[in-house]
């Protein structure tokens, strides 16, 4: 199912319970006054000069698609087939730094130990993309590039691969650090014959050189054939969606979903709000982002939904009005909701200390609406992860 498919049922299925309508706007569609909500279905372009990678469904063998490139300025409504459902994802912009990301053949890649062939099975996206390693029976068999640039000292970068075999397998995803000696502990990968996106995150060190991503045969030393697509290394403590590089590292731009005065409810900002989220970072990972803010032409922080390493807070008039500590694993969904003239906020479906906080009220003001992005449209602190298709307006 293509992707303009995707987004059609999924208007269709939001259509029909919306038709109950609520305080004059549930089921009448994004853009128009009301007090009951906003669906984000009814806008799907969102700002991105770049293509993003989306996934529509649950990862399989390679025999059907799972995952598409739905093009520049395009909200990306997936469903990663973790009974989450359809949800609209939000990222800030990612480097990936190397190159010919899905060519290991390529002379960018050195491989010692194996041979690497390309283009010789069924990738994510359907297409017959994907490479074969196959590794001599060596436990030092193993295929590397160095980042395409050198990166502040004791940056954390994390580093991904997709990986499937015909049969179970197994190899190791290692980082050199930029002393050019030392190598961090591996990431075992267990494959199966479903394709799976792997995932090592460590520090880069000290030193004058490109850290080496390397994926190297497993301790047992065995003979085997592996199957491997878009290799990643990127900026930060959790991965991103996938980019594909060829002759040098491409940056992906971040999502700019703004609605203007009079395009969104203004309940939302009066009364409160209730939305879902489900973030591609967890509290471990302390990251300090904006979900909503209706300042967008205002200075950084003056009114918004924040969340600072594991507290979501609500703030307004630049100053903390509510907070609570609370803690959630990569792509867990969490319910927020908040009341806004008394600075109310309850968060449920967290790990721990889910519940009510009573903090000061907030006056939000009649300003551009935007999902996910810093207030004044700045690069910092954007929100990774996906957003439920309908914010309402609190009880």
């Amino acid at each position: 199912m293509g992707y303009l498919d995707q987004v059609r049922r999924a208007r269709a299925a939001h259509r029909g319970p919306d038709r109950r309508a609520e305080d004059g706007w549930r089921g009448r569609g994004f853009g128009r006054r009301g007090g009951g909500g906003l669906s984000l279905l009814t806008n799907p372009a969102a700002t991105r000069s770049t293509e993003g990678a989306r996934i529509f469904g649950a990862a399989t063998d390679g025999s059907t698609a799972f995952l598409d490139w739905p093009g520049v300025n395009v909200l990306r409504i997936e469903n990663r087939g973790d009974g989450l459902g359809q949800m609209a994802l939000v990222e800030g912009s990612r480097t990936s730094f190397i190159l010919r990301s899905n060519d290991f053949a390529n002379a960018a890649w050195t491989a010692v130990g194996l041979t690497p062939t390309s283009n010789t099975n069924n990738a994510p996206d359907g297409t017959a993309s994907a490479a074969t390693l196959a590794f001599t029976a060596s436990a030092t068999a193993q295929i590397s590039q160095p980042l395409t640039s050198i990166p502040a000292d004791n940056a954390v970068y994390t580093y991904t691969v997709w990986l499937r075999a015909a049969a179970a397998q197994s190899l190791r995803i290692f980082m050199r650090q930029k002393d050019g000696v030392t190598e961090g502990a591996a990431v075992v990968c267990t494959i199966t014959t479903v394709w799976q996106r792997f995932v090592l995150t460590q520090s880069v060190g000290a030193g004058a050189s490109a850290p080496l991503m390397i994926f190297r045969n497993d301790a047992d030393a065995a003979a085997r054939n592996v199957f491997i697509w878009h290799a990643q290394p990127e900026l930060g403590a959790f991965p991103s969606s996938t980019i594909r590089t060829t002759a040098a590292a491409v940056t992906r731009g971040a999502d700019m979903d703004v609605y203007a005065v009079g395009a969104y409810p203004d309940a939302l900002r009066t009364k409160g709000f209730v939305m879902q989220i489900a973030p591609d970072f967890s509290s471990a990972d302390a990251q300090s982002v904006y979900v909503l803010s209706p300042s967008i032409g205002g200075d950084p922080g003056q009114h918004a939904l924040f969340i600072t390493t594991v507290a979501p807070q609500l703030y307004s008039g630049g100053l903390l009005k509510a907070t609570r500590n609370v803690s959630w694993s990569r792509g867990q969904l969490m319910t927020i909701t908040a009341d806004l003239p008394t600075g109310t906020m309850t968060v449920a479906g967290a790990t721990t200390n889910n519940g009510t906080t009573v903090g000061t009220a907030c006056a939000w003001p009649a300003e551009p609406l935007g999902i996910g992005i810093t207030p004044g449209l700045s690069s910092a602190s954007p929100f990774f992860g996906r957003y439920g298709l309908t914010m309402t307006v609190s009880p």
